[in-house]
């Protein structure tokens, strides 16, 4: 949520890359802590329901602090899950709060100076209970691209349009300049998120034909 500051974009353009891979998304808000008052937290919250409104698990989640660790340990238990994001998010803080089979794995000292290593350089995995849950620690990335998605099938990996899409006049809609769009009406009237529906129209501008 905060160092860094929250990129909204790059987690949409995650979320389709994972719809269009069939992985099932949860969502992390993370350094929960950092928030600076109830406004600021209240307006995070809100994406997290955005999220949650077509079936995606999202929490703020804070690994120094606690909150959110328990909800989470539950959610991945017994899975293979990779932790994604941007640079400085504190996936492997994360990791470490979550498992502390995964902390000892990882408390290794640099040579020279002894200092803890928590930047990861490489994806390593690691099974982190007796349940059979595996995690996989990712480098962080700075941009984040969609390799073969298209202009064409860009809204089937958004779920939250699949409600509305029936409502369109033509089979093959974009929602962007189409007349009776039921998506489009859908996000300017509420029923669809419009912070999705903006995100949509991001990538979609950033696609190929």
């Amino acid at each position: 949520m905060r160092q860094p500051a929250f990129r909204p974009g790059i987690l949409d353009r995650y979320l389709v890359a994972l719809e269009r891979g069939g992985i099932a998304p949860i969502v992390c808000a993370s350094k929960a802590d950092l928030l600076v008052d109830e406004a600021d937290r209240t307006e995070k919250l809100e994406v997290l329901r955005d999220l949650r409104s077509f079936g995606a698990a999202a929490l703020l989640v804070s690994a120094d602090g606690g909150e959110g660790l328990d909800e989470l340990r539950e959610l991945v238990r017994g899975r293979t899950v990779v932790l994604v994001g941007q640079s400085g998010v504190g996936k492997s803080s994360l990791a470490n709060a979550l498992f502390p089979r995964l902390a000892a794995a990882t408390g290794r000292v640099r040579e020279g100076d002894g200092k803890g290593r928590h930047t990861t350089t490489r994806s390593e995995l690691f099974e982190v209970d007796d349940v059979g849950t595996k995690l996989i620690d990712t480098p962080g990335v700075r941009a984040f691209g969609l390799a073969d998605v298209t202009r064409a099938d860009l809204a089937a990996y958004f779920k939250d349009f699949e409600p509305f899409v029936a409502d369109c006049r033509f089979s093959d809609c974009r929602h962007v300049h189409e007349p009776d769009c039921g998506v489009r009406t859908a996000a300017e009237s509420g029923e669809l998120a419009r912070r999705r529906f903006d995100a949509y129209l991001r990538i979609l501008a950033s696609l190929p034909e």
